[in-house]
């Protein structure tokens, strides 16, 4: 990797833009300005009154490896959090896979190879500075950096490691939509060959979030359509109207500025052989903000609707479950009453997603829902709530320590239900909405992405923190803390080592009404 082509901040004044978070730098500027003032001070002391001060600021990674000015040119020499960037990846740290950095589990090979090349670059910078200063000039350094000798502190590479965690679960989400590809393409082919060559087809993703993953799905989708397109000898491909929906906290930006790079990856994936291509132009995609337990779209205006991973999100923690004290989910000592909460809100959940659905929907539309779910009617399987007995387990060791309050655990709990395909089966049968066409369980590990250096409670985080720090405030919770009691609880119970596997209930449905 060429470091001096790719590493670059945000540019512009947009919400992403460096220059608009950019306060952490300009702290550090500002906590280092007594250095900086000895060293311009003393320097302006020992020239004369009519000598032009040249002043050089290095703040571009890469570029600064090299020379930059004449020799003996340069008073002074300043660059501030820029030197920790090294001028390229270093070589040989193929063996680092699940990491995106040093941490705890890279090779040791691997951790001299960054030292090395950091040595390297450091010196290249020093003899370049040396020799475009003048004698007795001066130059101060601030990088990122650690107190010691402990290269895994968290100041050093947490934030690395979290995108390392969301990384592998963008993986792990498109491994799903992967496993369910045959079950949306029997769909998705169904449907075209029932419409018109000239049809607009509208599909609607519910859920979709944001990144990568965003437009996995969609492009499967537009791919099995021109495959048929090709098989039936149509010239022209059909214009597509996508619809991404999700709720209105959803970062959209970001799916807009994916667009050119989705619209690219179509072209490119539909280069026929039989010279029959596909116009990505003809695709228009627009952001849906709002909850699916809503009416979203007009009635009958829809061909297509799929949604990944959200339906067993609830859309709010069941009433009437004060009494499952010291549980933070359905566990085996949750009361009868509890569960029988739980399933009832699911069901009116999915009863409402049913109705209006279907009214938006076109007569014979197609709908493929992927739920995590369980393989039968026993609710405490493990895959299915084992990390939140876990998260419980860490709670009530907080607790313990005073370091939480114990009300407020009291009354916390994960507004999730995890289906059956019976309990699904009977949903969709008695509100007679729909048909089912298929309806079919599979299995992915939790930790399928990276087996030997998987982060159980990282990953977790990405998922728990949103919910925890709603309910317990930023002030009351600290969330390193829970992570960390979080990973005692790991350490101590050995199923949690276990690969836990994840059951997925996928349904593919034909609008009846």
């Amino acid at each position: 990797m060429e470091v001096t082509k790719v590493l670059h901040m945000n540019k512009g004044m947009g919400d992403a833009s460096y220059a608009k978070n950019s306060l952490l730098q300009q702290k550090v500027i500002l906590m280092t300005k007594s250095i900086t003032d000895e060293a311009i001070s003393s320097l302006y002391n020992n020239l004369s009154s009519r000598e032009t001060i040249c002043i050089a600021d290095l703040g571009v990674a890469g570029s600064f490896y090299t020379r930059l000015f004449p020799s003996n040119s340069l008073h002074f020499v300043h660059s501030s959090y820029s030197l920790h960037w090294l001028s390229q990846v270093p070589d040989g740290i193929k063996n680092n896979k699940g990491n995106i950095y040093l941490t705890s589990t890279s090779p040791t090979s691997v951790h001299k190879a960054y030292y090395e090349q950091f040595e390297r670059d450091f010196v290249t910078f020093l003899k370049y500075r040396s020799e475009e200063l003048m004698k007795n000039g001066r130059m101060v350094l601030t990088m990122l950096g650690r107190k010691n000798e402990d290269r895994f502190s968290q100041g050093c590479s947490y934030e690395w490691e979290l995108l390392a965690t969301t990384l592998k679960l963008l993986i792990a989400q498109q491994k799903v939509i992967l496993m369910t590809k045959s079950i949306t393409d029997e769909a998705i082919s169904s449907l075209y060959n029932n419409l018109s060559s000239r049809e607009t087809i509208r599909i609607a993703d519910l859920g979709c979030s944001s990144g990568p993953n965003t437009f996995l799905a969609v492009s499967q989708f537009i791919q099995t359509i021109d495959k048929e397109r090709k098989k039936k000898g149509r010239h022209k491909s059909p214009e597509f109207h996508v619809f991404l929906n999700d709720l209105p906290s959803n970062d959209f930006n970001t799916i807009f500025q994916l667009l050119p790079t989705f619209h690219q990856s179509l072209r490119k994936q539909n280069m026929g052989e039989d010279g029959l291509l596909f116009d990505p132009s003809n695709c228009f995609v627009t952001g849906v903000a709002g909850s699916f337990y809503t009416r979203l779209f007009p009635s009958n205006s829809l061909h297509f609707v799929h949604s990944s991973y959200s339906l067993h999100w609830l859309s709010q923690v069941p009433d009437g479950i004060k009494n499952n004290k010291g549980n933070i989910y359905l566990t085996s000592t949750s009361p009868t009453s509890v569960h029988k909460a739980y399933y009832e809100q699911f069901e009116r959940d999915f009863v409402t997603f049913l109705k209006y659905r279907s009214e938006e929907l076109m007569k014979n539309g197609r709908m493929v829902l992927t739920m995590l779910g369980r393989k039968n009617e026993d609710r405490f399987s493990q895959g299915c709530s084992y990390e939140w007995e876990l998260l419980a387990t860490t709670l009530k060791l907080l607790i313990a320590q005073e370091s939480i309050d114990e009300e407020k655990v009291n009354s916390f709990n994960i507004p999730l239900y995890n289906p059956s395909p019976s309990e699904v089966m009977y949903i969709v049968e008695k509100e007679r909405f729909f048909t089912i066409d298929i309806l079919k369980t599979s299995e992915i590990q939790r930790n399928s992405c990276d087996d030997e250096k998987y982060d159980m409670a990282k990953s977790f985080r990405s998922v728990a923190e949103p919910l925890l720090v709603s309910h317990f405030g930023h002030d009351e919770l600290n969330m390193d803390q829970v992570i960390h009691k979080y990973n005692q609880v790991i350490a101590n119970d050995r199923k949690a080592m276990e690969k836990i596997m994840f059951v997925n209930v996928t349904v593919s449905l034909t609008n009846i009404n």
